[in-house]
């Protein structure tokens, strides 16, 4: 395997909002200092482009698993990333308190499990 930059660069995750937000998502992607979200939010019936970073040092836990949101519906991969204070949430859709939920496709489960190693390497090792 190459330098681990390298990795971090081209980790890139399509994501969506989980309910009642499903219609909304983005990119995750890795930066230097931090995640780095592209998403969509809607302001009453206007869709905005924003984009936020996460710094490291705010993340306190990552876990990525399948989830079905309904019987009759094909498993997804849910992402759960709790955050040290609400700050680095203000204004994202995903967010539960100190948690932020992204969702993303099956076939994207090796991708969220990447970005999930390389988070809590980050976290270790800061």
């Amino acid at each position: 395997m190459g330098h681990p930059m390298m990795l971090d660069e081209t980790l890139i995750l399509p994501f969506t909002f989980p309910e009642p937000n499903s219609r909304l998502g983005g990119l995750a992607t890795l930066a230097e200092d931090g995640l780095e979200l592209e998403f969509q939010s809607r302001f009453f019936f206007v869709v905005r482009e924003n984009v936020r970073k996460i710094p490291f040092y705010e993340i306190r836990d990552v876990r990525v698993q399948l989830a079905r949101p309904a019987w009759f519906r094909p498993k997804i991969v849910e992402v759960e990333i709790s955050m040290r204070s609400l700050r680095p949430l203000q204004g994202v859709p995903g967010r539960e308190r100190e948690k932020l939920r992204l969702c993303t496709q099956k076939e994207n489960l090796d991708v969220a499990r990447c970005l999930e190693q390389v988070l809590l390497l980050k976290m270790i090792s800061r």
